[in-house]
């Protein structure tokens, strides 16, 4: 069991990796469904399957691909 003197502060921890994800985001110019996002997150911690099939993603993921480069070559 953890003591007073190790116990780690996982709400600033969790929050710590939230912001730094949102700075990458936001910095590669990357806007995101913050939603969705925390779904997906939470999902995959929880060992719970895709509620998307490889297709839809892949569909999706090429779609988002295509905008970032259309967008970068203007």
């Amino acid at each position: 069991s953890q003591t007073a003197e190790t116990a780690v502060p996982m709400d600033k921890v969790s929050y710590f990796i939230g912001t730094n994800m949102g700075g990458q985001l936001k910095s590669q110019g990357i806007e995101v469904d913050i939603k969705a996002l925390a779904e997906g997150i939470g999902d995959a911690l929880a060992g719970k399957p895709s509620k998307y099939t490889q297709e839809d993603i892949g569909a999706a993921m090429q779609a988002f691909e295509d905008k970032m480069q259309a967008d970068a070559s203007k």
